[in-house]
Formats: C-alpha cells, sequence, structure tokens
C-alpha cells in the first residue's frame, strides 16, 4: 500500500494513465509537465467538491445527463445556452425527486 500511494508511484500512474496524484506537489509537476491539466489542478487545490451530496446525484449521473449536454454542444445539436437549460431541468427534477 505504501509503494502504490508513494509519491514517485503517483507520478508513474500519471504518466502512465493520466491519473492526477494526491500529494499536490507531485500534482503541480503534472500540470507543469502537460499544461491542459492545469485547470483541473487548480479547481483540485482551490477545494472544489466533486459531486453534490444528494440521493438524487445518482439518477443524474446513471442518465448521463452532463455527458449529453456536453455531446450536444460539441456536435453542434445545441448551443451551450440551450443544452445547459435543458441539462438544468433534468438535474433540478432529480434532486427534487430525491427529497
Amino acid at each position: 500500500m505504501e509503494q502504490l500511494t508513494s509519491k514517485k508511484t503517483q507520478a508513474s500512474m500519471f504518466d502512465a494513465m493520466g491519473f492526477l496524484p494526491t500529494f499536490t506537489d507531485v500534482r503541480d509537476a503534472a500540470a507543469a509537465k502537460v499544461p491542459f491539466e492545469k485547470p483541473f489542478v487548480q479547481t483540485l487545490a482551490a477545494g472544489t467538491k466533486f459531486v453534490p451530496a444528494s440521493p438524487g446525484w445518482s439518477e443524474i449521473d446513471s442518465s448521463l445527463v452532463l455527458p449529453t449536454m456536453l455531446q450536444e454542444v460539441i456536435s453542434g445539436k445545441k448551443d451551450v445556452a440551450a443544452a445547459s437549460k435543458d441539462a438544468a431541468k433534468k438535474m433540478n427534477a432529480a434532486f427534487s425527486s430525491a427529497g
């Protein structure tokens, strides 16, 4: 377990598979090597929470609400405003039904 969670192994796992390290100094080094990782590292450093602490999140996640929204924008089927509005409606419904 110690080897798996070591800074050296975490750096190697980033290089091999793109997994962001848990150690901030190793994460910063990864962002320096791969510049497009920098926004993700900054988001983690800001203390951002991954998902809402709500039972409704499992419905949102399993229904692929966010990936669908992104796909609609990327494919040009909807603009950002329309895709976001539709996704927000689905998310609000899921959160409301979860109590």
